[in-house]
Order: C-alpha cells, then structure tokens, then sequence
C-alpha cells in the first residue's frame, strides 16, 4: 500500500506491517503497525515507541505526553486522510491506496504524515 502527500508518494507499507518512507536511497523504516492497531515508532534498530492507534472504524488517535489517546485524524474507506477530531472538522491531508484494512493504512499515515 502506498501513502500519498499532495499526489506524491511519501512512503508504503509492507505485508508484514512495517511503514517505509520514500527517501533518496532505498527508502528508510520508520515503524510499525500490529494487528490490533498499534502504531510503534522507530527509533533504531532496537528501539521503538508507541505513538498511536487506530480504530477498526478509521479513527487515528495520537499517544499523548499523559499516556492518554487523543484523536488526531480518520481515514475514510476510500482511502482519503483527515487530521482532526470530532470537535474539528478537519484538513485532508493525503491519501492511500490498495487498503488492506483501514488500521494499517491509518497506521501509515500517522507514522508519514505527522512525522
């Protein structure tokens, strides 16, 4: 599945999870989605954080510095971004394609477009 900034690819994921970001070379790991809708950060190759999770529904919440969720965007089942909350309306912000599941690609799209 690929990730989308203004109908430029920013980055993908892979079948077993992981998020990729497009840069000059082969591209660079930036984290993880599990099955349960985690989304883990990568800070080396032996450390990584939990930043977030994803709803079966879309929802995209954000870990905050409290240890508490906020939620920070939706991605809609055609594949469309938001960032916002339902206090918000919200900003498209990107899309994805080819969704597997709505938590992985909302996995992706908070690990590429809010890092």
């Amino acid at each position: 599945m690929n990730v989308y900034r203004d109908d430029v690819k920013v980055g993908w994921t892979e079948p077993n999870g992981s998020v990729w970001r497009v840069n000059s070379g082969p591209g660079e790991q930036v984290g993880r989605a599990d099955p349960q809708g985690s989304i883990w950060r990568r800070g080396s190759s032996w450390d990584e954080q939990q930043i977030g999770r994803v709803e079966p529904s879309g929802k995209i919440y954000q870990r905050g510095s409290s240890f508490t969720d906020e939620q920070v965007g939706w991605i809609e089942p055609n594949g469309t971004v938001w960032l916002g909350s339902s206090s918000w309306k919200g900003e498209q912000v990107g899309r994805v394609d080819m969704i597997p599941n709505l938590q992985m690609a909302g996995a992706a799209a908070l690990l590429l477009l809010l890092s």
